[in-house]
């Protein structure tokens, strides 16, 4: 699951998309937002997985899915774990 925020969001179209920390930008649709209670709006961070889009003009480019708003008080955990070759 990657981290990214909002960086353009169209009401009317009900489509945005979400720049990763690389820089790297990812189209999203409502119907991909899987907590929709939480105002979607430019700036807001969030979590989602990564898939080849099917839809569009741009079906060969990734888009984000199972998008997850991040509330305020949502901590960002990173797996660090390492597996020892050794063992």
């Amino acid at each position: 699951m990657m981290t990214g925020k909002i960086f353009d969001w169209n009401e009317k179209k009900k489509y945005g998309f979400i720049k990763n920390f690389f820089g790297k930008c990812y189209i999203f649709y409502f119907n991909d937002v899987q907590n929709s209670e939480y105002i979607i709006k430019q700036g807001r961070r969030v979590r989602f997985n990564v898939e080849q889009s099917t839809r569009g003009s741009k079906v060969s480019e990734p888009r984000a899915v199972k998008v997850r708003l991040i509330n305020k008080k949502t901590w960002i955990t990173f797996d660090l774990s390492i597996t020892d070759p050794l063992i």
